[in-house]
This record gives structure tokens, sequence and C-alpha cells, in this order.
């Protein structure tokens, strides 16, 4: 018999994927307009500039993102806990947020030859100042997830941020506004949803005094804290390195088609990703409360529904992927002929999918030591097989360092995860 509690969580997964799916199409109509308007190469500083912004507002979170998710729900009765979590930690991203904003917008003053042009203007002087908003609405976000309002989380970030940014690009647009103006459009995209999320929290969670004692009672929390930062830096260093590396090695037009194609590819997994948001904290809380046999019935039935979902997207993409490069009008010939890299990326995503939610069963688990190995392996394994690749086969170099990291990692994730006799993560696991 299936507990109450599952019903709710497959409810909950299920609308988080409408978000999940709205969110992507808002992200895919943004790639659109600014690729149709401004060219493939405007789109590729963007990314370009998006993928530092990230990275260095992952670092000032320093791992609270996944750590949050752990142990926000255990104590989700003990406000004075809580409120020792949100304002100490909170502080504390603050804080390093707000130094690698100076520390960046100061070095865009040096006069070094790579901090040039539009690469200095988009990046080191106007989305330096972005960093610590990014990173505190982050912040705000996790939290509310580990409070178990996953559907609250996601409004800000998934909803409200992407459509206030496609309103904003289509009024740069319209007005023939410079390419400059984009980075004003995304500094209000975050502010308005970081305000929002404020509002939101208070909602459902009521600050107290912190007690000085608190951190005692924490337990795990601060060693696992180290791991998650280097993990979770090491994984948007994974994540955004191939953005990196081309747009230095080949062009900045070529980055904007990369990340084209891996959004694209991307829709694949969307399902799993809207799942696994809803699953993390509810199978946190199973697991400590010794639940085993509920925490593994809801991991394998969103394993199994994200990879039916994920193959149905799959074959739509391989073969109906003409009528989506014809959306891209100044770019769709050269997607057209490089649509091996998409096929490769789509695999990829595939293989994601097979393994099911490895990370965050390991996460759960508080296996922080494996998850930490694992991303250096993938990291070590994407930026040797770019800079080897990437020179001599382009865009489809790109696909294969990332296929061949990605399934490094998922292949030492799924030895450790059953050699530590956890939840079987996939869809075929009992």
């Amino acid at each position: 018999m299936i507990p109450q509690q599952f019903n709710k969580v497959n409810l909950k997964g299920l609308t988080n994927i409408l978000i999940t799916v709205f969110s992507m199409g808002i992200s895919f109509l943004i790639s659109i307009l600014l690729t149709n308007y401004f060219g493939a190469d405007v789109y590729g500083d963007y990314i370009l500039v998006y993928s530092y912004i990230e990275i260095l507002a992952m670092l000032s979170l320093f791992g609270l993102d996944q750590i949050l998710i752990v142990f926000v729900p255990r104590y989700i009765n003990d406000n004075s806990t809580l409120s020792f979590l949100y304002k100490n930690y909170h502080k504390r991203v603050l804080v390093a947020s707000v130094v690698l904003s100076i520390v960046t917008f100061s070095i865009s003053f040096l006069p070094l030859s790579i901090y040039t042009g539009r690469y200095t203007e988009y990046f080191f002087r106007y989305g330096s100042v972005m960093i610590p908003f990014f990173a505190s609405s982050l912040f705000r976000q996790y939290f509310i997830t580990g409070l178990k309002k996953v559907l609250s989380a996601q409004f800000p970030e998934k909803i409200l941020k992407p459509l206030l940014f496609l309103i904003g690009s289509f009024l740069v647009y319209k007005i023939n506004s410079s390419t400059d103006d984009l980075i004003y459009v995304y500094f209000v995209s975050i502010i308005i949803p970081l305000i929002i999320g404020h509002f939101i929290l208070k909602k459902y969670f009521t600050f107290s005094k912190i007690d000085k004692e608190l951190p005692i009672k924490i337990s795990g929390f601060k060693e696992g804290l180290y791991f998650l930062a280097t993990i979770n830096l090491l994984g948007v260093i994974s994540g955004k390195i191939d953005t990196i590396m081309i747009s230095s090695i080949l062009t900045t037009s070529e980055t904007g088609a990369y990340n084209i194609f891996f959004k694209i590819s991307s829709l694949i997994t969307l399902f799993l990703a809207g799942i696994r948001v809803v699953m993390a904290p509810n199978v946190s809380q199973l697991l400590e409360e010794n639940k085993r046999d509920e925490a593994r019935m809801m991991v394998k039935s969103a394993s199994r529904l994200a990879l039916v979902l994920g193959v149905i997207s799959f074959l739509v993409l391989i073969f109906g992927n003409e009528y989506i490069f014809m959306l891209f009008k100044n770019t769709g010939t050269y997607l057209s002929a490089n649509k091996l890299v998409l096929y490769v990326l789509c695999f990829m995503q595939l293989i994601s999918l097979s393994v099911g939610p490895v990370a965050s069963v390991l996460l759960v688990s508080k296996s922080f030591k494996p998850l930490l190995i694992g991303q250096i392996i993938a990291v070590v394994v994407n930026v040797s097989l770019n800079a080897i690749l990437l020179p001599t086969y382009g865009l489809l170099g790109a696909a294969l360092a990332t296929i061949v990291s990605v399934s490094s990692w998922y292949a030492y994730l799924l030895v450790v995860n059953f050699k530590n006799g956890n939840i079987n993560p996939t869809a075929f696991g009992k």
C-alpha cells in the first residue's frame, strides 16, 4: 500500500515538472530571440558572462545549496535550529559574494590583454555586481526547498526570473537597443525574484533568536559542508567548462550554437530534474526516520517516470530536430549541418536518465567523499578531452568530451552506491 505522503510527493513532482517545462520553454524562447536578433556571437557572449557569474555565485554559496536540502527537513519543526542555519550561513554567503564581487570588479581595470572589448564590459564591469544578488536568491530558494515547500521555492527562480528576462529582452529587441542593455535586464530579473523570495520565506518560516549551542545539535553539517562546497564548485565548473573553452579556442558564435544544442538536448532530462527537486528532501527525511522501503519506493517511481518521459523526448528530438532548427533564422542552417553534436548530447542525457538520481541518493545518504572524488574525475576528464578534441573536431569534440566525462562520473557513483548498499537509484531497481 502506497503511503499518503508518497502520493503527495507524486503530485508535487508532476506539478514541478510543469514548472520546469515552463521554465525551459521560456529559456528556449530567450535563446531564439537573442540569437535571431543579436546573432549567435552576441548570444555566445551572454552565455559566457552568465557562466562566469554562476561559477562565482556558486563559489560564494560554499555548498549550502545542496546541504540545506539534506539538513533543513530534519529540523523542520525546530524553529530555533532553522534560524541558526539561515541567519548564520546567509550572512556568510553575503560576505563571500560581496568580496568576490569587489575583487572581480577590480580585476576589470587591470591592463591585461584578455580583458578587452565586450568581454570586459559585459562580465567584469557589470556582471560582477550581480554576484551577491544571485547568490542570495539561490540560498533562499534552496532553504525554502528544504522546508519542503518546493513549488514556492521554484516560483521566483523557475518562473518569475526567466519570464522577466524574456519580457525585458523583447523590449530591448523592439526599441532596437544595444546589446549592453541585456545585462541591466538580467539584473532586474534577479532583483525582483529575490524580493519575492524573501516574502515567501517569511510566510513559511518564523525567525527566532540564535542559540549559540545549536551547532552541536547539527551533527555532520559542517563536515558535509566542506565536501559539498568543493563538489558544488567542481560541478559548476564541469558544466560550464565547455562554454569557457569553446569561447577561448573557437569563437563566441560557436559558443552560442553549442549552448543551443545543449538546451535542446536538456529537454530529455527536464523530467528527472523536476522530480529530483521534490524527491531529495523527502527521501532525506524518510532515511532519517529509518523508513528505507518508502524511500526506495519513492526513488524507484521517480526514476521510472523520468525514464519513460525522457525516452519519448529523446525520440522526438532525434527525428524532429529539423523543425526546431527552423526557429533559429540566422543559425538554423549551421545547426542543421552540425546535428551530430545534438545526437551526441542527446545520448549523454539518455545516460543520465538510465542511472537515475544516483547523486541525490548518495547526497541524502551523506556519502560526501565519493561525490567529491567522482566530480574530480569528471572535471579532469572533461578539461583534458576538451583541450585535445576541440581544436581538431570543434563542437563535436566538446560534445564527445562531455559524454565521456559524464559517463565516467556516473559509472563511479553507481559502483560506490551499490558497494555501500544504498538504495538502487536506477529505473531498473527492485
